[in-house]
């Protein structure tokens, strides 16, 4: 995954308080093969945040928690060896995203950071009204860095 955050912070003495928004390019794919032959793959194609972050400032350090949307887009195909039929569906899924993370500052510019993000994307029916009906559920684990720019 490779992408892009921009976001506002408010601090009141060593409480922080922001809103941040991300969104990145992902290849992220999982395949399956049944017993008879049949293939299903997703395929997570970006993912994107909308994140309250609430934190505690100690010396040049930021240790925060973060929470809000999380949305993504995915692809998902099913090949049925039985039937010979092939389905494939892709969209926009939303759902919420949980985390935190620490951020240091280098100057009074320059900052970087880790964090982990829980993203839950939620339920979808694939292939509905047909025999190959599948429901999925996303949820994607991530642990980033990043270098951050303060204007």
């Amino acid at each position: 995954m490779i992408g892009a955050t921009a976001g506002y912070n408010y601090q009141i003495g060593q409480f922080v308080t922001g809103i941040e928004a991300n969104l990145d390019w992902a290849d992220i794919t999982k395949s399956q093969t049944f017993g008879d032959g049949s293939t299903s793959k997703a395929t997570l194609n970006s993912l994107g945040n909308v994140l309250a972050r609430f934190g505690f400032a100690y010396d040049r350090a930021l240790f925060y928690v973060a929470g809000g949307y999380a949305g993504g887009n995915l692809t998902g195909s099913f090949n049925d060896t039985v039937t010979g039929l092939n389905y494939s569906n892709s969209g926009w899924r939303s759902g919420y995203a949980l985390g935190g993370g620490i951020e240091y500052a280098l100057t009074n510019n320059i900052s970087i950071k880790a964090q982990y993000i829980y993203s839950q994307l939620g339920n979808k029916t694939y292939f509905a009204g047909t025999p190959d009906a599948v429901k999925t559920g996303l949820a994607v684990n991530t642990l980033t860095t990043g270098i951050n720019y303060k204007f």
